[in-house]
This record gives C-alpha cells, structure tokens and sequence, in this order.
C-alpha cells in the first residue's frame, strides 16, 4: 500500500509543478499574445485546480508519513 501511495504523491508532484509552470510562465506571459476573451477561455479556473491539487497533494503527503513511520518501524 506504502508504494501505492508513493506513486500517488510523486505523480501529484509532477502534476502541480507542471500546473505552477503553466500559471508562472504560460499564463501570466499570455497577456501581450492573447486577447483577454482567449485568456480566460484558457486559463479560466486554473488557479482554483492548482489551488486543489496543491491541497489535495498536502493530504497525499500527510496521510504518507503515518505509513512511513509504521514500515521502517518494522523494519527495525
């Protein structure tokens, strides 16, 4: 289960850097390219996905360390 759930936090890792990226980079760059219709048709609620995917990656994070703390403890 303890990998199972490794995986989870590593691949929301790489998702919310990825969603970061677009907002920082893509998003507010876009405003000399793209009219403001396009903007928001685009980037219409990507700050409230990174803003869940970010919580939702403390959960992942969180309910690991339990876990964590339980397997190397039989590993002693």
């Amino acid at each position: 289960h303890l990998r199972v759930v490794k995986e989870l936090v590593e691949t929301e890792i790489t998702y919310t850097m990825g969603l970061s990226t677009v907002v920082v980079v893509f998003k507010e760059n876009s405003e000399t390219i793209l009219s403001q219709e396009s903007r928001s048709f685009i980037f219409g609620n990507i700050h409230e996905l990174l803003e869940l995917h970010a919580c939702l990656l403390a959960d992942l994070i969180a309910a690991l360390q339990p876990l964590a703390t339980s397997v190397s403890g039989t590993m002693d």
